[in-house]
C-alpha cells in the first residue's frame, strides 16, 4: 500500500459486529481510504457521522477506493463498523481503513477524543503530529501490557485516563507533561511503574496505587504539585527496603525542584514534596525505614496491617502529623 495507518478490522463470527471511532472538531475536511473484502451486499464496511450512516461497501475485488467529506461545525462522532450478517464467509472477512500518509492527523486542531487500536499505543505522537496536544481523552482498544515510555508525554490537555487491567509495566516518562490530567486510575495488576512517569501532572489532586505494584522508579510523581491524597502500596522504591536513599518517603518525588514543592531535607537528601500533600495511606509495606518521613508536612497517615518493623526516627520532625492509625 501507499503509506499512512491503516486499521483492519478485527476477527469476528456471524451476526457480530466490530467499530472503531474518533472525535473531531468541525468545520473541518474528513478524508479516508478504505476497502473491503467480503460477502456482498451482506457483509459490509460502512462509516457514519453523529449516528448516522453515511455510506457502507462489500463485495471483492475492490482496491482502496477514498472518501472526502466535509464535516459540519461543533463535536462530530466519527465510527467506522464492519458488520456480518447470519451466515455465510466469502473473500478475507474483513474492512481496512487508511488515514493519511507519514502524519495522518496532522493540522487536525480539532481532534480531542480518540479511541486507538492497541497496536498504536507507542506511536500517539508520530499519529498526530502538531495535534496530540489538543487532545482530552484517549481510549485504548484491544489488550496491551504495557504503556509505553513517553507514550502520552507533553499531551497537556490529556483530562482523565484509565490503565488497563492487562497493563503490567508504565514507562518512564509515559504521562510526563499531562499538565491538566486529573483523573488517573491504575488497575490492580500494574507491577512496575517507571521513573518520571507522572513527572508535571500538576492537575492530580488524588492517586491510588495499587498493591500489585512491586517496583517505583525515582521521581516518578516530580512535579505532582496538586496531589493532596495519596495511597501507594510502600515507601520508596519497593516493599521492605531497609537502607539507602530508595528508603525515603521523598524518594518517589525525587530532588528536581518545580513550583509547589517542598524542599525536604531527608536523611538521603533533599527532596521535593508537594506542599498540598496531607493525607498518605500506606497498604502493603512491612518496613519504615530510619528516618523515612522525617521533615515532612504530611497530616494523617494511614499505617498498613503488614507493618512489623518502624526504624529509629522514622517520623522525626513531622510537626503536623494529626492522625496515625493502623489496619487491624
Amino acid at each position: 500500500d501507499d503509506g499512512g495507518i491503516v486499521y483492519r478490522s478485527k476477527n469476528i463470527g456471524n451476526g457480530q459486529s466490530t467499530s472503531i471511532s474518533m472525535t473531531i472538531e468541525g468545520p473541518s475536511d474528513l478524508s479516508f481510504d478504505w476497502k473491503v473484502s467480503s460477502e456482498s451486499n451482506c457483509d459490509k464496511l460502512s462509516w457514519s457521522l453523529n449516528g448516522s450512516k453515511i455510506s457502507e461497501i462489500s463485495g471483492t475485488g475492490e482496491g482502496w477506493q477514498n472518501v472526502t467529506y466535509s464535516v459540519p461545525s461543533g463535536s462530530n462522532t466519527v465510527t467506522w463498523m464492519y458488520s456480518k450478517d447470519s451466515s455465510v464467509v466469502k473473500g478475507e472477512d474483513c474492512g481496512w481503513i487508511r488515514i493519511g500518509e507519514n502524519e495522518p492527523f496532522a493540522g487536525c486542531d480539532g481532534i480531542k477524543n480518540v479511541v486507538v487500536p492497541a497496536c498504536f499505543i507507542s506511536r500517539l505522537r508520530e499519529l498526530f503530529f502538531d495535534s496530540f496536544n489538543q487532545i482530552t481523552n484517549v481510549t485504548v482498544s484491544g489488550n496491551i501490557n504495557e504503556i509505553p515510555s513517553r507514550a502520552f508525554e507533553g499531551f497537556e490537555l490529556l483530562e482523565a485516563f484509565t490503565i488497563p487491567s492487562r497493563v503490567t509495566n508504565i514507562g518512564s516518562y509515559a504521562f510526563s507533561g499531562c499538565t491538566n490530567l486529573n483523573s488517573l486510575v491504575i488497575a490492580d495488576g500494574v507491577e512496575k511503574i517507571g521513573e518520571y512517569a507522572f513527572k508535571g501532572c500538576k492537575s492530580l489532586t488524588k492517586l491510588e496505587i495499587p498493591k500489585s505494584v512491586t517496583s517505583i522508579g525515582s521521581s516518578a510523581l516530580s512535579g505532582c504539585s496538586g496531589l493532596k491524597e495519596l495511597t501507594i502500596p510502600f515507601v520508596g522504591s519497593k516493599r521492605g527496603n531497609s537502607s539507602g536513599w530508595e528508603t525515603d518517603f521523598g524518594y518517589v518525588f525525587g530532588k528536581d525542584s518545580y513550583e509547589g514543592g517542598d524542599a525536604t531535607t531527608q536523611r538521603n537528601g533533599t527532596f521535593y514534596i508537594p506542599q498540598k500533600l496531607r493525607s498518605v495511606e500506606i497498604t502493603d509495606e512491612t518496613v519504615i525505614a530510619m528516618c523515612a518521613f522525617e521533615h515532612s508536612y504530611v497530616e494523617n497517615i494511614v499505617l498498613p496491617e503488614s507493618l512489623v518493623q518502624i526504624d529509629t526516627y522514622a517520623f522525626e520532625y513531622c510537626y503536623n502529623i494529626r492522625t496515625c492509625s493502623r489496619y487491624f
